[in-house]
């Protein structure tokens, strides 16, 4: 590495160093970003970007700052090992390529620490999947990120959760940290064990709500949602017209905040309160 990359990287790391009291703070006391934060994050992101406008120089930067200054390099690559070992997941055996560097650069970030400060994660995403916020600056051990690895992994196994796998990302790096979503489904996998797709699982909640609901009871619930299963396609229905990641398992839970506002909205629609059967006055 060159002076002149050493004089850049030292810039970057000065202004992340600013940050990260900030964000672990905010982290430890599970609260989002404050104005603040978010512009000295905004600021810390120009600078990177105006600093790696070379390609060149920003796999050089990666590869100095994952494999020469912190010791949990060979760690990582040993864990990458075990990533490609397993079934159904995309491989990433070729080190010299980007994605094997940013995979190993976010494990090496889970080790030390300091996964949720270097990565810019949507807080309320975070929060809406039940994903403890001590996981964004936990030291994970080398067992724990396998365990993680193992519980992601199923993701893409036929048997388990979700049943379309389409709008998954494949590359590990994604999976740990997706930078156009900021979310990280490394992190919802261990926080969330692996599902078993049954046809029971989410029909069986609805089941259970619709017997609740005692639509043969009530004329207009009746009309629309004469059975269990109008009910759950209805929800699907509900789901595609809001663009709704189909495949988040998290969203398929009558526990969630999607399903709490399919009901509030189709209440308003059909005029008629579906938790308790009252008609809803305009």
């Amino acid at each position: 590495m060159t002076q002149d990359e050493l004089r850049k990287l030292k810039k970057i790391r000065k202004l992340l160093r600013k940050t990260e009291k900030l964000i672990r703070s905010l982290i430890e006391e599970e609260t989002s970003y404050s104005a603040e934060t978010e512009d000295i994050i905004d600021a810390t992101i120009t600078l990177q970007r105006q600093l790696t406008r070379n390609k060149e120089e920003t796999t050089s930067i990666i590869n100095y700052a994952s494999k020469k200054e912190n010791g949990h390099y060979e760690a990582a690559e040993k864990l990458l090992d075990f990533w490609n070992s397993l079934p159904y997941v995309r491989k990433h055996q070729r080190k010299t390529t980007r994605v094997y560097f940013l995979s190993a650069q976010k494990i090496v970030q889970l080790m030390r620490g300091k996964f949720g400060i270097m990565n810019f994660l949507d807080m309320d995403w975070i929060e809406a999947r039940k994903i403890p916020a001590s996981l964004l600056i936990k030291k994970w051990s080398e067992d724990e990120i396998k365990e993680g690895l193992k519980n992601l992994s199923c993701l893409f196994d036929p048997k388990y959760w979700p049943s379309n796998k389409a709008h998954l990302p494949r590359n590990l790096s994604e999976l740990l940290y997706n930078p156009l979503k900021k979310n990280s489904l490394f992190l919802f996998c261990s926080a969330n064990k692996p599902r078993l797709i049954t046809e029971s699982s989410f029909l069986k909640q609805i089941s259970e709500y619709h017997a609740k609901m005692k639509a043969k009871e009530n004329p207009v619930l009746n009309k629309w949602f004469p059975t269990p299963r109008s009910l759950y396609n209805e929800f699907e229905r509900w789901m595609q017209k809001r663009k709704l990641d189909s495949s988040d398992i998290s969203l398929r839970r009558l526990d969630s905040w999607a399903w709490d506002k399919f009901v509030k909205e189709t209440s308003e629609d059909i005029g008629v309160d579906l938790n308790s059967g009252q008609r809803i006055e305009k």
